[in-house]
């Protein structure tokens, strides 16, 4: 006889409440059930078929939910057992589980209908979401959150300010906001601003007026501009990270405007913090066979050779490998024995009427200037 998923929700919600009246909680089903069982592995806290009974009794709002999930999180909280805590985390995310409407986390009246910590054991995609739409309905509604932290225990509240600060600080909500008012005290300022630096690189590069980069640059640079410095140099340690993703990723970027200045922009700003990008870059980036340590002819060399062997391809290495080309200064470059038709693409690449002009006092650059200008 086959079951519906409903059928055997209901059978797996009887058994579980059966076994907490037989056991009086799940810690003292836990010590008898495995004193008992040989085959139970000793990392274990429970046989595999009872903890399958309790994620299966905490799939669905019913109305024992709350002490499935309380029992679980009273017996697991410990984190000892891995195996066990990872299969709590994915068991909601079932298949079997699609058409099932999750439990809510709060009340209509937005007061929380379950303890939090506990929830997000079994059903953590639906804590995230149903958070974050507490961050953005707006400062009540966090205040009203917030006026509920008496009555929950420490690790609630920590995961509740970690999911509010991440959503806040992942968007555009400007400083002063009441929203970022009512959170005064529980967002780090040094991890709001290293989410604001990955939200300004999770968007396409337009330099674009009014574009979402262009936004979210402004608004990661309005507080890395008036932290105390050793902050911004701790943030800043967050543009590593991507500078270093975008590099060895290599990914097709879509629907940009003046990449390389958006890049080049973000360097300069930073730069003014005293962060050095584009050494950065030169240090991140290995190729098969050599390495650079500096900005030189040998890696210029190198990379006007790799920019031309993927010319007609726009992706996130050759973005960074041009910001950091474009940067140099014309005396620089000069001086460094670049070839004529290397010290010509800088010309093109920066705009550089110095540059143009020192191509033109002999004949190959100036067939080469006339050549660009006529788009060759």
């Amino acid at each position: 006889m086959l079951y519906k998923i409903e059928d055997q929700l209901s059978i797996a919600e009887h058994l579980a409440e059966n076994i907490l009246a037989h056991y009086g909680s799940l810690k003292q089903a836990s010590a008898s059930m495995l004193a008992s069982s040989n085959g139970a592995q000793t990392n274990e806290k429970l046989p595999t078929n009872v903890l399958g009974v309790f994620l299966w009794a905490s799939v669905r709002e019913h109305p024992t939910l709350g002490i499935m999930l309380d029992e679980l999180q009273d017996l697991y909280c410990d984190g000892s057992t891995t195996g066990e805590l990872g299969a709590m985390q994915k068991h909601r995310e079932d298949v079997r589980f699609t058409s099932v409407p999750r439990p809510g986390l709060f009340r209509p009246d937005g007061m929380l209908a379950y303890n939090p910590a506990a929830f997000a054991r079994i059903h953590q995609k639906s804590f995230k979401f149903q958070v974050s739409a507490i961050a953005w309905a707006g400062a009540p509604a966090i205040e009203r959150l917030l006026s509920q932290y008496p009555d929950l225990d420490i690790l609630s509240q920590k995961m509740l300010d970690t999911e509010l600060a991440s959503t806040i600080c992942s968007s555009l909500v400007p400083d002063g906001d009441p929203v970022r008012l009512v959170m005064e005290g529980r967002i780090d300022e040094i991890k709001d601003a290293k989410a604001r630096i990955s939200a300004m690189f999770a968007c396409y590069l337009s330099n674009a007026p009014g574009s979402d980069f262009t936004q979210r640059r402004d608004h990661a640079f309005a507080l890395l501009e008036r932290m105390p410095r050793e902050h911004a140099t701790f943030a800043l340690q967050q543009l590593d990270v991507v500078i270093e993703q975008w590099l060895e990723g290599r990914q097709e970027l879509e629907e940009t405007h003046q990449p390389v200045q958006c890049l080049v922009d973000v360097l300069n700003r930073a730069l003014a913090l005293g962060y050095d990008g584009t050494s950065r870059i030169v240090r991140h980036f290995d190729f098969v066979v050599e390495s650079f340590e500096e900005v030189d002819l040998g890696f210029i060399t190198r990379i006007l050779e790799d920019l031309q062997s993927m010319a007609w391809e726009e992706n996130t290495c050759r973005v960074w490998l041009q910001a950091a080309l474009v940067r140099i200064e014309d005396d620089p470059l000069l001086t460094m024995g670049l070839q004529e038709h290397q010290l010509a693409w800088f010309a093109q690449a920066k705009g550089s009427s110095r540059l143009r002009e020192h191509l033109q006092k002999s004949k190959t650059g100036r067939d080469i200037v006339f050549g660009q200008d006529l788009g060759l």
